[in-house]
């Protein structure tokens, strides 16, 4: 399963949601567009086939 799993909860409204997807360079590998929902866990799916084996941080 090339996938990972990327969850985060809002404490309140906001229009978008944006995660930008760094290597430790500090490079950006991909931004991510996620869902909105206030008050509850939201998820974002990213597909990591063509991504090579490492640590990645994510900064919303």
């Amino acid at each position: 399963d090339n996938k990972t799993y990327i969850r985060y909860f809002l404490n309140g409204t906001t229009n978008e949601v944006i995660i930008k997807i760094l290597d430790l360079s500090g490079e950006m590998v991909i931004e991510l567009r996620g869902t909105t929902n206030p008050k509850t866990e939201n998820e974002i799916v990213w597909d990591v086939t063509d991504v090579q084996s490492g640590v990645y941080y994510g900064v919303v």
